[in-house]
């Protein structure tokens, strides 16, 4: 049974959101990611790596729907050169029988001061038992971010333009992925975020959060999102002068709860 519920949960629906929401401040808004910036761009839009001020790294653990063989761990890092920014993004879910993994290369570069562009490069893999073949393939992703007033991003990404399937063929498809988004900064206290996410097999999903600075050092998060089974999330961030870290949960109606945890090290959040 469990072989089969983490056969369903494919490493596209891991990366772009269904299950893995790339890290705790965006699950706490509802999983929406296209329209931020941030070290997780490389997994979710790498348009928005360019909007990085310095180098970063992050880790993230999500305790999918509160199964211990659905945990999910990632890691992601940034490098800001003159010539743009390098991506890397890592996930891994599973267990010794059946595990699914993630590898994204990205790379971002800003247009003068309101256009951001990136591509990226994402490799999958799921490890199957030995009675089952395993399976891989590499898909690309583009995005694109701009800036029309200051405090506001416009972000577009699709993801596996050409629905490119698993290697060997015929085991398992993957659909292309389309994603469009916005959020605004009401100066340093609120972030608003809302996104649309359309896949070939699937209807819009509808996703809208904000952030909130509660007090000098607390943000707090709320999120709701559409389609077959809608939902809410919820998250806080603290900060200290030793410690930041991410806090946030998404909740399905039939399964329930999936908490997130997330480490930012370095300058991870910038003002959009």
């Amino acid at each position: 049974m469990l072989l089969g519920a983490l056969s369903f949960l494919s490493p596209a629906q891991v990366l772009y959101g269904q299950v893995f929401s790339g890290d705790a401040r965006s699950a706490g808004m509802a999983c929406t990611g296209v329209a931020l910036t941030s070290s997780w761009s490389a997994l979710l839009n790498p348009s928005g790596l360019s909007g990085l001020a310095r180098s970063t790294l992050g880790v993230s653990y999500e305790n999918c729907y509160l199964v211990p063989d659905l945990g999910t761990g990632a890691f992601s890092g940034a490098l800001v050169t003159h010539g743009g920014t390098l991506g890397l993004g890592y996930m891994t879910t599973g267990n010794s029988c059946f595990r699914e993994n993630l590898i994204g290369f990205a790379y971002g570069r800003s247009f003068g001061t309101k256009i951001r562009a990136g591509i990226g490069i994402h490799y999958l893999a799921i490890r199957q038992p030995a009675d089952y073949e395993s399976l891989s393939a590499i898909v690309p992703a583009m995005g694109i971010q701009a800036q029309p007033l200051p405090g506001l991003i416009l972000g577009v990404c699709i993801v596996n333009p050409a629905e490119q399937s698993y290697n060997p063929k015929g085991y398992l498809d993957l659909p292309r992925f389309f994603y469009t988004g916005i959020s605004y900064q009401l100066g340093d206290e609120v972030l608003l975020c809302a996104e649309a996410e359309k896949s070939s097999r699937q209807t819009f999903v509808f996703r809208g959060g904000f952030e909130i600075m509660l007090q000098q050092r607390i943000l707090g998060r709320f999120g709701i999102f559409s389609g077959e089974f809608p939902g809410y999330s919820f998250g806080i961030g603290l900060f200290t002068r030793s410690l930041t870290v991410d806090i946030g949960a998404t909740h399905h109606p039939v399964l329930g709860f999936s908490p997130s945890i997330t480490f930012p090290l370095g300058n991870a959040r910038v003002k959009i």
